[in-house]
């Protein structure tokens, strides 16, 4: 018995570093929407120097081309976007005027 409820309890908590980890890997963007050469492909170009640029095509509903927007979204691994881009799901943004500016380290 001392044996299941050890192994219960490391479950227990190994579900509890799972959740943890699944709220850690929401990522944040804000740039100006562009497409991906000819591809059906539309990405956040970053505004601010070296941020990540993500892949946002699943977007609903999809912003405009050249519009300016900020969100949050999951970062996946399946994309048929061009490399150099990540790929985002569970998407949520909405447009601004402007991006905050880069943070100093």
């Amino acid at each position: 018995m001392k044996k299941f409820l050890l192994g219960a309890a490391a479950c227990v908590s190994l579900l509890g570093l799972s959740t943890a980890n699944a709220q850690d890997a929401t990522a944040s963007f804000c740039g100006t929407v562009v497409k991906v050469h000819a591809s059906e492909c539309i990405v956040v170009k970053p505004a601010n120097a070296g941020d990540t640029t993500y892949e946002v095509s699943k977007a609903q509903p999809k912003p405009m081309l050249g519009q300016m927007i900020e969100g949050t979204g999951t970062p996946g691994d399946s994309s048929s976007c061009p490399a150099g881009s990540t790929h985002l799901t569970a998407i949520r943004w909405h447009p601004v005027s402007t991006c905050p500016a880069a943070k100093s380290p």
